[in-house]
Formats: structure tokens, sequence, C-alpha cells
């Protein structure tokens, strides 16, 4: 960025948006850290509020901090969050270039730019939908763990199983008893 800035100062010309395209096209690979960054924010707002309900020292810090001129107002969960609500400023900026932009190379760079960085947004969205997934089936799972093992085959089983319509309903009980069992092995 600080090249075409100087750039831009040395001719004092508007920026050319073109110059902005090789660090757009690398969009993914430095923006990295964001990845890792919005992955763990959840856990970074649990860890803030259990500090803020248990450490007197911190939730004085805080207050402190955020009375602060530089903070514009801000709360620390409001801070949290910014980086993330930044990576989905770059396209609506990349946009708004675009509809002022008129040469049709300099358009094509710019539709470039979007793609790239809405790629990698929709890589960190889908990682993180990854994540949500991974944290409801650890949740489920350790909800199935909590109940006790059912022994396979028992008389008194085989006689609700019996009576729940006769043989029809025979097999699919059977092979949920047997996924609830298969789950608990592995668990």
């Amino acid at each position: 960025m600080a090249p075409v800035l100087e750039k831009a100062r040395a001719s004092q010309k508007l920026l050319d948006p073109t110059d902005l395209s090789e660090g757009f096209m690398t969009f993914g690979s430095h923006f990295q850290p964001y990845l890792r960054y919005c992955m763990e924010e959840e856990a970074c707002m649990e860890y803030m509020r259990n500090l803020l309900r248990q450490n007197e020292l911190f939730r004085l810090y805080v207050t402190w901090v955020e009375k602060h001129k530089q903070c514009n107002r801000l709360k620390l969960s409001d801070m949290l969050v910014k980086p993330h609500q930044r990576l989905t400023k770059y396209p609506l900026l990349l946009k708004s270039v675009l509809k002022k932009t008129e040469d049709p190379e300099a358009r094509e760079a710019i539709v470039g730019m979007i793609n790239a960085v809405e790629q990698f947004i929709n890589h960190v969205n889908s990682r993180m939908r990854h994540h949500q997934e991974q944290q409801r089936l650890a949740t489920t799972v350790n909800r199935i763990d909590a109940y006790e093992v059912v022994e396979g085959s028992t008389d008194e089983v085989d006689k609700v199983r019996r009576g729940i319509g006769g043989g029809a309903q025979k097999r699919p009980a059977s092979t949920l008893l047997q996924i609830v069992l298969d789950l608990r092995r592995v668990a």
C-alpha cells in the first residue's frame, strides 16, 4: 500500500486501482492470521466474559481503558470483533471503487480483486461453520456418552421390541440400538 500512496502523492493524481491489484490478489496469504483469529473469536469472548466476572483487577483495568479517548467509546467486546468485521468491508470498498471506475482494464482488475477477497472470506466462513459443527457434534457425543450402556439383547428389550408394531419395527429398532452401542464404543 505504501508504494501506491507514494506514487499518488508524487504524481498528485488519484490512486490507480490497478496498482492495488498485486496486493489484493495475495489477500489470502496476507490475511491468514485473520483465519485463526476468527476461528478463536468465540472462545476469546468467553474468556473475556469469565475474566470480567471473576477478576476484579481485570474488570477495573478494562473499565479504565474503555474510558480513554482512543477507544472511541468502544467496549472491549466491540474491539474484539473489529478484525472480523474489517474483513467483510474490503469487498464493499472495492465494489464502491468499481462503480466509479470507467477504464475496462481497471474494472477487470478490480473484479479480480473482489473475487480474491470474497474467496478468502468464503474460506474463513466455511472453516468457521465446520468448527461450529464440530462443537455441536462434540456436545451431542457428550450427551450420548452420559447414558448408561445398554446391553445387546435381553428378554426385556425383546419383549418391548415385539410390543411395538410386531416384527415390522424390529430391524430399525435394532439398527438404532446398534448405532447407539457403536457410538458408545467409539467415544
